[in-house]
């Protein structure tokens, strides 16, 4: 696995054998001693341009992420080498302490762009920028509490996966795919929440499934996308056509056909029209669907065998699952779609990856996949597309990480969203 490049106070901690490595020298810092105490430090990044982050020490110990926010400046982003400045504003976040080189160190960490911190977060409203934190600690704004993080910002978590290799699929299960060893490719950031409809407004402008409008109506902002195609996802501009979605004229099944070319395949990148191809352009990085395997890895969380993603087991009977309980809506504990995030998280930190709505993933469906040693499936077999998870109206056996099913690509079904992932090239 990539080693993640740790340099702190001008000194490697950790190292890995990469030319022009990112490294960190001449930290100085200083606190005002009138007025708001605004701690200022200063800092030399050379080599490759890296992520930066910031801790701080007494005896040797961090004060905590929690208290290190109210960071501006040249810090939890992307930096190019340089003399470099961050400003903390110490007192709103760790009031009362005085911040001098007698009792306080300052960390400076350089972490490389292919083996970043654990989270990213992409702010929905302003173009271009893009922050990174090392725990749920350090989010700002009282971090996972506040709900900006489904609904202005975009919350990802990092997953560790290139060259590893894991067990897909499980035997039993009427859609589950035979077990077989597969190796990923490549790390990524997999969304810690399913796709708002509120995120999906930020990017497009106006708000997607028509099946469900809470009241009052801002309570959407925190439920999760459906009505929305692969197709409009990755390949066609979505049309805001939800006045059109009237019982007369939806199918049994919710489903309602939109255009596109049913057989737009990965590896063509999302196009610049769609969804995610407007959310790649704001955020200046490539956003996509997660691949078939890489949804499993995810949503598995380094459990593996008939269990769920907190490591629990799988122990369903008469159509309920007291663990499943815990991690997902079906229709043993619920009777309608959820907000996102309102139940426990898998081992990763990942909400909703059981149940709630169905998850698109990038690849076509085929029902054998065991000689792909986990490659994105390309091979063309009519329309369909994978999806995941399962949802609150379905039994809990539809909903494990190792179930699958499909639809077309082209159309719009309820009950059905995502979530994105962005790799990270070596």
């Amino acid at each position: 696995m990539t080693k993640r490049i740790l340099l702190v106070l001008g000194v490697v901690a950790t190292s890995a054998s990469l030319l022009a490595a990112p490294s960190v020298t001449s930290v100085s810092f200083s606190q005002e001693t009138t007025g708001p105490r605004t701690v200022t430090v200063n800092y030399t990044l050379a080599g490759e341009e890296a992520i930066v982050t910031m801790d701080v020490l007494t005896n040797n110990v961090s004060i905590g992420e929690e208290n290190i926010h109210f960071l501006e400046g040249d810090v939890n982003r992307l930096v190019q080498p340089g003399n470099r400045k961050i400003k903390w504003f110490a007192q709103k976040s760790w009031p009362g302490h005085q911040i001098d080189s007698n009792t306080v160190k300052v960390r400076i960490n350089a972490w490389s762009k292919s083996a970043p911190p654990n989270y990213m977060v992409v702010d929905l409203e302003t173009p271009n920028n893009v922050r990174y934190y090392t725990s749920t600690n350090a989010l700002p704004d009282g971090g996972l509490t506040n709900r900006v993080y489904a609904t202005t910002r975009l919350l990802m978590k990092y997953v560790e996966a290139k060259d590893v290799t894991y067990t897909m699929g499980q035997t039993g299960g009427s859609e589950a795919v035979a077990p077989h060893s597969v190796t990923l490719s490549k790390n990524y950031y997999i969304g810690v929440y399913l796709i708002t409809q509120g995120q999906w407004k930020r990017i497009i402008g106006w708000y997607p499934s028509y099946n469900y409008k809470p009241t009052p109506e801002v309570n959407r902002e925190f439920y999760p996308v459906q009505y929305t195609a692969y197709n409009e996802i990755r390949e066609v501009a979505p049309v805001d056509d939800n006045t059109l979605l009237t019982p007369s004229n939806i199918d049994s099944w919710g489903a309602k056909d939109v255009v596109g070319d049913a057989t737009y395949a990965y590896p063509a990148a999302p196009a610049p029209a769609s969804w995610l191809g407007v959310l790649s352009s704001h955020a200046g990085i490539a956003f996509d669907l997660p691949s078939d395997c890489e949804w499993e890895y995810a949503c598995r969380a380094g459990n593996y065998g008939n269990t769920w993603g907190d490591g629990s087991s799988v122990s369903i009977s008469n159509n309920k699952d007291a663990n499943l309980d815990r991690l997902g809506y079906y229709t043993g504990n619920s009777s309608n779609i959820q907000p996102v995030g309102t139940l426990a998280p898998n081992s990763w930190g990942l909400y909703d990856m059981h149940g709630n709505v169905w998850e698109w993933c990038i690849d076509f469906y085929n029902a054998d996949i065991t000689g792909l040693n986990g490659a994105v499936d390309t091979r063309t077999n009519g329309v369909r597309r994978v999806e995941r998870g399962g949802t609150f109206a379905n039994p809990p056996a539809s909903c494990t990480s190792y179930n699958r099913t499909s639809d077309p690509g082209n159309t719009r079904l309820r009950r059905v969203g995502f979530r994105v992932v962005s790799r990270i090239e070596p």
